[in-house]
């Protein structure tokens, strides 16, 4: 799963707001990746709960200022990949985890 990072943050910095469908079932770190594999930001995600039917959708706020993207050498439209953990540090697939929309964020 991945999200672009638009050029108008590229520019200044700021806020990119990612929105997923529901929160996944177990609990779980969301990291987001740079394309040279490096954490940008990482979120602790408390699950739903195994078998819930529950459809909370999940709004997380990736903060970018500029000396972020100047470390992480990020351009326009650079992917940003999103892994989950296991609480542990085991790289998973979640599922049920579907990214809708990656927007900039108003600050």
């Amino acid at each position: 799963m991945h999200a672009r990072l638009p050029g108008s943050l590229v520019r200044v910095g700021g806020a990119l707001e990612l929105r997923f469908r529901r929160l996944p079932e177990l609990s779980c770190v969301l990291k987001v990746m740079s394309p040279a594999g490096r954490t940008v930001a990482q979120f602790d995600i408390y699950g739903r709960g195994r078998g819930s039917d529950a459809r909370q959708e999940m709004h997380l706020t990736v903060r970018l200022p500029r000396a972020t993207i100047e470390e992480h050498r990020l351009g326009p439209g650079d992917r940003l990949d999103i892994v989950t953990e296991t609480l542990e540090g085991e790289r998973i697939t979640l599922p049920d985890l579907e990214l809708v929309e990656a927007r900039p964020r108003d600050a």
